[in-house]
């Protein structure tokens, strides 16, 4: 699904005459997506925990994907509304630390690894804070409209990749491999692929920036 979104977004950014910033974005964040899930299959970015109470199967690729493609994914939000710059740099930073505290959490083992998740979701409140913040200042009513969907559905994503940690081989391994994997590909299709073809599929309405030079539509 993310390959032939990393595809039609190319596409769409391609054949524009007025380039930009946020079709290059999209196929980016698709197109690393398609790789990391790519390396898990090969078995490249899968580790084996032994060290754990239980053996547990890491796949520490999908934490690199999420490291790059979250803050592109929230830099094309960001330049739909037309965010400010520090609000944008603070939202960026609270979300690759929280990333980060989540792939610590799932390499290190025994009851210290609930630390880095409550330092995650800590991080995560920060997150939307700044989410709702760029959503205030929005001032066209269409755009805000379009920005309240997506910012939603990216903190409803965001919830379901914390739970999913807490609940599958990284935390407590309630559930089982295959349903960790058939759940997380769906939040992945749904935070990327998801967001941004409603986000490209909006640009001509809510946008109205003047097609000149660099712009958002």
């Amino acid at each position: 699904g993310n390959l032939i979104s990393a595809g039609v977004f190319f596409f769409l950014s391609m054949n524009k005459i007025d380039k930009s910033i946020i079709g290059s974005l999209t196929w980016m964040c698709c197109a690393i997506t398609t790789l990391a899930y790519y390396a898990m299959w090969a078995g490249v970015g899968v580790q084996y925990k032994t060290t754990d109470v239980t053996p547990r199967v890491i796949f520490w690729a999908r934490y690199v994907d999420r490291f790059l493609t979250t803050p592109l994914l929230l830099c094309a939000l960001s330049a739909f509304a037309k965010a400010e710059l520090p609000v944008l740099i603070s939202l960026l930073g609270a979300d690759m630390i929280m990333m980060a505290c989540l792939a610590m959490g799932a390499l290190v083992f025994g009851p210290d690894k609930y630390f880095w998740w409550v330092g995650a979701v800590i991080l995560f409140v920060i997150m939307v804070s700044q989410l709702l913040t760029i959503l205030a200042k929005v001032e066209d009513e269409k755009r805000k409209e379009v920005m309240r969907t997506l910012i939603w559905l990216t903190i409803i994503c965001g919830v379901a990749y914390i739970a999913l940690w807490l609940l599958g081989s990284e935390g407590t391994a309630a559930l089982g491999l295959s349903q960790e994997v058939g759940l997380t590909t769906i939040v992945d299709l749904i935070s990327k692929a998801g967001v941004l073809f409603f986000l490209i599929s909006n640009l001509d309405t809510s946008d109205e920036s003047k097609p000149t030079g660099l712009t958002l539509a």
